[in-house]
């Protein structure tokens, strides 16, 4: 992982307003004295992900960071597609979330979610905490 956050540019895929936020804040703030990433392409930590994967911020050597929007938690209804599309797309979601977090903690990598309600309280703290619980987890994998 080391030599690839080395060389690697940025990538060239949108990222989220949502994580957009946390982005700006984490570079602002100084939250971590590491190099942040945007949209990393999984299989570069991870080479048994899937290369249609990607990770929403990489705090290098430290952790990975998924900011979930609320698509993630209920049926969103974009573009007035239906309740029933929106349901489908909502299992999708929690299916690749899922895939994700298993290809992140299988890299040994800390992983941080973040909601659109944390995101709007967004702190160094809550940052943190949230690292120190995704360590635990990880070392009680």
């Amino acid at each position: 992982m080391e030599s690839f956050m080395k060389s690697s540019k940025q990538s060239k895929r949108s990222v989220s307003k949502l994580a957009q936020k946390v982005l700006d804040f984490l570079q602002e703030e100084h939250v971590f004295p590491a190099k942040v990433l945007s949209e990393v392409p999984l299989h570069k930590i991870n080479a048994r992900a899937p290369r249609n994967l990607y990770v929403d911020i990489l705090v290098q050597g430290i952790c990975a960071m998924e900011v979930d929007g609320p698509q993630h938690k209920v049926p969103v209804r974009f573009g007035g597609i239906s309740l029933a599309q929106a349901e489908e797309n909502l299992d999708r979601q929690k299916t690749l979330d899922r895939r994700k977090e298993l290809f992140i903690r299988g890299s040994n990598l800390p992983l941080i979610r973040l909601d659109e309600n944390e995101v709007k309280e967004i702190s160094f703290e809550m940052i943190y905490q949230k690292l120190e619980i995704a360590r635990k987890a990880i070392s009680h994998d």
